[in-house]
């Protein structure tokens, strides 16, 4: 579904990866911030990692999701933080 905001959302993502940067994606809950990135991971056909976070998230399971989308250079999408 496209929407205004979805397409604010691809030209900003368009801009970024022209400079070479990534987007940081930010916004209102429930408005399709980790489905856009799922999708546009998908298209570029790159790796993507969801992390749930909770209370219970320390920094050493932190360090082993951040290590672990280095050495396999995936997009990670960190929820409910």
């Amino acid at each position: 579904m496209i929407t205004p905001e979805t397409e604010r959302a691809w030209l900003g993502f368009h801009m970024a990866f022209e400079q070479r940067l990534f987007p940081n994606v930010h916004g209102k809950c429930s408005s399709g911030k980790t489905q856009t990135i799922k999708q546009l991971a998908g298209l570029l056909a790159e790796n993507y990692i969801e992390n749930n976070c909770s209370d219970l998230t320390n920094t050493k399971s932190l360090e082993r999701v951040l290590l672990g989308g280095v050495v396999t250079g995936s997009w990670i999408a960190f929820n409910q933080w």
